[in-house]
């Protein structure tokens, strides 16, 4: 309990927001925003770092994107999607989206807090962080395998660690790009997941 309050306190104080962002943000974000542009105005999504103890420790699970033609396809990520008019505010729809895609009831998670809105350009997609407490017993993901591959369960701990964060280079169409990432065990995580766990992160150091 006094590690969530902690989280509590540290929101009520005030989010670092672009300052944690920035940090983990990749040459290939700053080429995005400055060439994209969409007619349309950003449509809305949420996801949810859910906390949960395992072997006397907190974890996140992060959930391996199915292959398909979708911008982020095959992407590690929070589990979350789009914003639908039947949710009545982005809270329920972090929630909604994680009992969908890794059927973890909403009833067992209890809200903790918001972090930092984070608009994605390829997909023109402006995403609200949530963070969530598991209250159930042992947690058992059931993935859904239309959307998602498997379920990743990252202890905390190996996010905090400095050397989990490398340089990696990357492929996107014909750009090359650098970014700073976090590898767990070979799991890459980059891009807006990236940020908005740091900004996480940022609470808890």
């Amino acid at each position: 309990m006094k590690y969530i309050q902690q989280i509590k306190d540290r929101i009520t104080m005030g989010l670092p927001g672009e300052s944690a962002h920035h940090e983990m943000i990749s040459e290939l974000r700053t080429h995005q925003m400055m060439q994209f542009t969409h007619k349309n105005k950003p449509s809305d999504a949420a996801v949810l770092i859910l906390l949960y103890r395992k072997n006397d420790e907190w974890y996140i699970p992060f959930i391996k994107r199915a292959e398909d033609n979708h911008a982020h396809s095959g992407q590690i990520a929070l589990p979350g999607g789009r914003y639908e008019i039947s949710d009545a505010d982005f809270s329920e729809t972090a929630l909604r989206e994680t009992e969908e895609e890794i059927g973890i009831s909403r009833e067992l998670i209890l809200p903790v807090g918001e972090l930092t809105r984070l608009y994605i350009p390829p997909s023109n997609y402006n995403v609200y962080p949530f963070i969530g407490e598991y209250t159930g017993n042992q947690i058992d993901f059931t993935p859904d395998k239309k959307e998602v591959d498997y379920v990743i369960e990252v202890p905390v701990k190996e996010l905090i660690n400095p050397e989990a964060i490398t340089l990696r280079e990357f492929n996107v169409k014909d750009l090359r790009f650098s970014t700073p990432c976090f590898n767990i065990n070979g799991n890459i995580i980059w891009g807006a997941t990236a940020m908005i766990i740091n900004e996480f992160l940022s609470l808890i150091k």
